[in-house]
């Protein structure tokens, strides 16, 4: 276990270094170099120096087929390649050593390397305060509202800013009110799913079907119609304000810090 750490964290090195895409040629060259001259002495066979040449002349080009391989991976690949970690081959050579890029890049402990990488890479996230969370909050209200008096309507969809109002107690209407509100999206939500406006088949089936859940949706609460109706309630609320022309910003903030 002890040896596996030690060799992931030596391709989350590895792979801190510059991409071949990005190295100079002679860069490339002096490592593929080194590479190749280890690999023949790890696999107890000679190369003669025109051999040698040629082949950090043909791998040069070779590895750029990899361009997003780390510099420091090229020896790495090499090495593991001839110890038969990608399988079986026949000579070191071009051909073999473009296989052991494959599958060194193609390899598990290459993922997880990465996936160690990225974890240094970014930095842990922070969670906001409470006051952060209170701020980003009122300013989502005070938009919405803002949105509401300059067009008229405001889509609270999945009712978050209601729902914030709400948590707060400022959104306090009586139950007569409510049952009111509940009539209004009842009859909205009717009119939304009429079949006879449906432009297929398929469409009429699901207003149908919509029809059929509002026969008993205010006793039940369906929330097709509870969501109708805080959106009503909403418009309602906004619309006092603005006939009050209460500065919503003000109100909010004196409600946090009451």
């Amino acid at each position: 276990m002890e040896l596996q750490v030690i060799e992931q964290n030596k391709l989350v090195v590895a792979m801190q270094s510059p991409m071949v895409r990005n190295a100079d040629d002679k860069t490339i060259t002096d490592t593929l170099g080194k590479a190749v001259v280890r690999a023949f002495q790890d696999a107890g066979q000679r190369i003669e120096e025109a051999d040698q040449t040629y082949l950090k002349s043909a791998l040069l080009a070779e590895s750029k087929r990899y361009p997003n391989m780390r510099i420091e991976e090229i020896p790495i690949a090499i090495d593991r390649g001839i110890r038969k970690e990608y399988g079986e081959y026949f000579g070191i050579n071009v051909v073999s050593i473009s296989g052991f890029f494959r599958g060194y890049l193609a390899s598990q402990e290459r993922a997880e390397a990465a996936k160690e990488l990225n974890k240094l890479a970014l930095p842990e996230p922070t969670k906001p305060t409470e006051a952060e969370i209170k701020a980003m909050e009122i300013d989502m209200i005070v938009k919405a509202y803002e949105k509401f008096k300059s067009e008229g309507y405001y889509a609270d969809f999945g009712n978050h800013v209601y729902r914030k109002l709400d948590e707060r107690g400022l959104i306090s209407f009586t139950p007569e009110r409510k049952r009111e509100f509940m009539e209004q999206a009842k009859k909205s939500v009717q009119d939304k799913n009429n079949p006879a406006t449906a432009l297929n088949r398929e469409e009429r089936a699901k207003r149908l079907s919509v029809i059929e859940r509002l026969a008993n949706a205010i006793k039940t609460g369906d929330t097709l119609v509870v969501r109708e109706a805080k959106q009503i309630a909403l418009m309602a609320y906004f619309g006092e304000l603005k006939e009050m022309d209460i500065n919503i910003k003000d109100l909010l903030e004196e409600n946090s810090n009451g």
